[in-house]
């Protein structure tokens, strides 16, 4: 059984070309926030979102896929230093 929600979805588009939509779960396995008054994230450097099941999904899901286009779908900002 999969501990979270996190998920690979192939989409045909054009003529013979596929798109694979992968869907993370950033909130089950999160390191939990420094507690009040602070909130702030956890400096430890081992401090995850993913989980080690979810890392080693998602990087056999990248590394055999086949699709023309991979994207990535995460629910929190991935870049926060490249606002628009």
């Amino acid at each position: 059984r999969q501990e979270g929600v996190y998920a690979v979805h192939k989409i045909p588009f054009g003529e013979g070309r596929e798109a694979s939509i992968i869907l993370l779960d950033n909130r089950y396995h999160k390191t939990p926030y420094a507690t009040w008054p602070f909130r702030l994230q956890s400096k430890d450097p081992s401090s995850d979102f993913l989980g080690e099941e979810q890392w080693a999904w998602l990087s056999r899901v990248l590394s055999e896929s086949e699709s023309d286009v991979n994207i990535v779908v995460s629910g929190i900002q991935v870049l926060p230093e490249l606002r628009w």
